[in-house]
């Protein structure tokens, strides 16, 4: 839904015969992440060691130069601590948007769905509302790595013709009996050669997909 205005708006109203309804209107800030290569990041209470990790592999193999991280009400830190501690890798920009709401509404058997309300919203401002500048922008979870070449993720999406590319991959699974914790660079198992998890992408905001 699009509404025209006369100028610069502070404020949206929503009126029935029933309620109202008020809500601010952020200003834009595309000037964040412009020119540079972003992560578009979901996180909730993942260790920071994780998130650290995620981005320098993907800083050293793909020339990630931003991070947009999404937060969805972690409690086990505060929030705001992620910007200087993910700093501390050299990146160029982090930019953090909190999400104090539910992922999304569940259905119990037989009629099982989840809808990703909370992801879908939080993609569209994160699109219209930092990322319209951003040169290209990776969305890839916290436990996944981006294989190195050849040439980086955010080089193909720019290259290609529509702007936009789609990666597959393969699950992996953690060596319990001989890495006890945790890490991306503990001892993993891969289930054959298939090709199963879920695709990742990166696309390029100016390019034929912008909007």
């Amino acid at each position: 839904m699009e509404l025209p205005v006369s100028g610069p708006a502070t404020q949206i109203e929503f009126e029935t015969t029933d309620f109202t309804l008020n809500s601010k209107i952020s200003k834009t800030e595309h000037d964040l992440f412009s020119g540079l290569n972003t992560l578009l990041l979901m996180n909730k209470n993942n260790d920071l060691e994780w998130i650290r990790d995620h981005i320098k592999w993907h800083m050293a193999h793909h020339g990630l130069e931003a991070v947009m991280i999404m937060d969805n009400n972690s409690d086990r830190y505060d929030p705001d601590s992620l910007i200087p501690y993910l700093k501390e890798t050299g990146i160029k920009q982090v930019a953090l948007l909190k999400l104090p709401f539910t992922y999304g509404a569940f259905g119990i058997t037989p009629f099982r769905y989840r809808e990703l309300y909370l992801q879908t919203s939080a993609y569209n401002i994160s699109r219209l509302r930092f990322l319209q500048q951003a040169r290209a922008v990776l969305s890839c979870d916290v436990d996944e790595l981006l294989s190195p070449g050849p040439g980086s993720i955010f080089e193909r999406a720019l290259a290609s013709r529509s702007g936009f590319v789609r990666v597959k991959g393969s699950m992996r699974y953690h060596d319990l009996e001989n890495t006890s914790q945790m890490t991306h660079v503990g001892g993993y198992f891969r289930i054959g050669t298939k090709l199963d998890s879920a695709p990742k992408w990166c696309i390029v905001p100016s390019g034929r997909f912008k909007g």
